[in-house]
């Protein structure tokens, strides 16, 4: 019964707790840090809170009227109290990415059910911390972050209504409640709106949300519950045509400048984008993916217990893989984070960053530690050995 409420205890505040606090912390070295007048982030936003442009924008419908209340205040705080809401979009997008990196899956293969008995395949080892606080720290101590978080921009904006319908998703597979989908179509369109990414996206977004429910998903009510969260989403593309209609009368104009600008970005980019661009981009980011989503079962890969004990089954190779390539651009973000001494921005004066996060020593045995314990030799369990008589 200890044994058990300590578990709850761990996974209770790994999940709910601890990604609060890491958040916190880097929101402290965002404010010591903010850049307190204009850059050329955030020159076009605090231009239209100011009152300094002539015609109504046609792009970032959504960020435009989240943004709007700032012409309220005065001149001289426009810049500053923009830069704050940055701050503040910063810190709950790590509270969010915390709190995902806790929900993951971890009994995708037979070897992590075998050690990971929990419920929904949570990671309940006295060391569970460490995941969501790795993945902060590398996030928010990577240099464009950085700068995002403390200069206002779009960018930090739709990273957190994306990183919001993430979490949505995670926590559907854990509650099995509806509204979570619900919330989740209805933020993601209303990104999609402003950002053409989530557009190109839109086909996995759409797969995530029929693995998680299998069928179950093709229910005319569920679909028709979904269709109307996602007309609600895309009714943000009608705010700035609106204030077009209102100022110069130029209402589809207006409406088909934003959507032909992100249809031609997505053309674009799987055109013209280099092929190994393209290749490397999907090797790091959609096959672990995959491979986290497929719950492998315990007879598909491993091999016959008379053959050599070092042969990996295909699923226990392709999930040291998938782990080989997330370390590696984990360890390559961390050098390249915000821990080479000093931050330089064109807009900000250089600061000084605590001396490097981690010596090539301690990077190079924490590296070490968490691929062997995360992904070790693919030996299938012996069976029990037979007893005297």
């Amino acid at each position: 019964m200890t044994t058990r409420t300590e578990a709850r205890a761990e996974k209770s505040f790994v999940s709910a707790l601890l990604p609060w606090i890491i958040a916190g912390l880097l929101a402290i070295v965002y404010l010591l840090t903010i850049n307190s007048w204009i850059s050329f982030k955030n020159l076009q936003a605090v231009a239209r809170a100011s009152g300094q442009t002539w015609t109504p924008e046609a792009y970032l419908p959504l960020f435009t009227l989240v943004t709007s209340p700032f012409h309220w205040l005065p001149v001289t705080w426009i810049p500053i109290a923009m830069n704050l809401f940055s701050v503040i979009c910063a810190f709950f997008v790590l509270a969010l990415l915390a709190r995902s990196v806790a929900l993951l899956p971890q009994d995708r293969t037979a070897r992590q059910r075998e050690r990971e008995q929990s419920p929904f395949g949570l990671l309940s080892i006295p060391l569970a911390w460490i995941p969501p606080v790795l993945a902060v720290l590398v996030c928010g101590l990577q240099l464009t972050f950085w700068e995002n978080a403390t200069t206002l921009s779009s960018g930090m904006f739709d990273l957190l209504l994306f990183a919001y319908t993430v979490r949505c998703l995670l926590e559907f597979r854990i509650s099995r409640r509806e509204s979570w989908l619900l919330r989740a179509t209805v933020v993601y369109a209303a990104t999609a709106t402003d950002n053409w990414l989530l557009i190109a996206l839109a086909p996995g977004f759409l797969a995530a949300m029929i693995w998680l429910q299998g069928f179950a998903f093709f229910q005319l009510r569920l679909l028709a519950r979904l269709f109307l969260c996602a007309l609600a989403g895309l009714l943000f593309y009608l705010y700035l045509p609106l204030l077009h209609l209102r100022s110069d009368g130029l209402f589809w104009l207006a409406l088909k400048a934003n959507v032909s600008a992100q249809f031609s970005q997505i053309e674009y980019t799987f055109r013209y984008a280099p092929h190994h661009v393209q290749f490397l981009m999907a090797l790091t980011s959609l096959l672990p993916i995959l491979v986290i989503a497929i719950r492998w079962k315990s007879s598909f890969g491993h091999q016959p217990i008379g053959r050599r004990a070092g042969h990996l089954g295909f699923s226990s190779g392709l999930s040291r893989a998938a782990g080989a390539l997330h370390l590696g651009r984990l360890r390559y973000r961390l050098r390249v984070a915000g821990c080479s001494g000093k931050i330089s921005a064109p807009d900000v004066k250089s600061r000084p960053v605590p001396a490097p996060l981690l010596s090539r020593r301690v990077e190079h045995r924490l590296f070490k530690r968490l691929f062997s314990a995360g992904f070790p030799a693919g030996i299938p369990p012996q069976p029990p050995r037979a007893g005297p008589g």
